[in-house]
């Protein structure tokens, strides 16, 4: 069983969707969370399938005009109900259909600025107490430490700490990571996967492998 999420910084371009209709292959993968597409939502229908035509998809275009997050599975692997979508995330209910799990998960596409995550927060505040183990993961845009980066000008801000204390409250741990994330001049650690206690319970020996880039801005991740 996997599943991925990726940063692409735009799939509307040939080469990209190649790539990433590759990438699905190469990696076997079912079930995946595609994040800054920038395909307008009159494309949408025709981009997907273009990734995957036997896939369902679900877009968060009635929350973003830009589409912020897309989610796409294969309905012979995965049973998948969308469980409720906002500008910043897509959570859903998903069951494995071999083994019958189910868990929850959040596909997070995090705003730029500090302030307009608050309710992203919130919106997870609420999420944490479900029954089902539960994932996130995604594009955070924000960091807890200045340990989380390299390069450039590294100084505190208060949302390290309010994304910090947003973790803590939600009982919240990183998932383990294999793989590094490939060296540029300033390096973030924006993208990642953080799950609850069951979710560690249910899946002891799970990892979160850190992928290459590509031709995409992003590593992905896929658990």
């Amino acid at each position: 069983m996997n599943f991925v999420v990726w940063n692409v910084r735009g799939i509307n371009k040939a080469p990209h969707q190649k790539e990433l209709h590759n990438f699905i292959s190469v990696n076997k993968l079912n079930f995946m969370g595609l994040l800054e597409t920038k395909v307008k939502s009159f494309n949408a229908l025709i981009i997907s399938k273009k990734i995957r035509k036997d896939w369902k998809w679900c877009f968060n275009y009635d929350h973003h005009y830009n589409g912020r997050v897309w989610v796409g599975w294969n309905p012979s692997v995965w049973d998948v109900s969308i469980h409720s979508l906002s500008s910043q995330v897509i959570t859903c209910t998903a069951t494995f259909l071999e083994k019958n799990l189910s868990f929850l998960v959040s596909f997070v596409y995090a705003h730029n600025d500090a302030p307009d995550r608050v309710p992203l927060w919130n919106y997870c505040m609420n999420l944490s107490t479900t029954s089902l183990a539960w994932c996130l993961l995604g594009d955070f845009n924000c960091v807890t430490s200045l340990g989380e980066i390299s390069g450039g000008r590294e100084h505190w801000t208060p949302d390290m700490q309010v994304f910090k204390d947003f973790l803590a409250h939600c009982g919240l741990g990183s998932v383990r990571t294999v793989g590094d994330r490939e060296a540029s001049p300033i390096n973030k650690r924006l993208d990642r996967m953080v799950s609850d206690g069951a979710w560690f319970n249910l899946f002891t020996k799970g990892n979160a492998f850190i992928k290459p880039r590509g031709l995409m801005d992003h590593n992905a991740i896929i658990f």
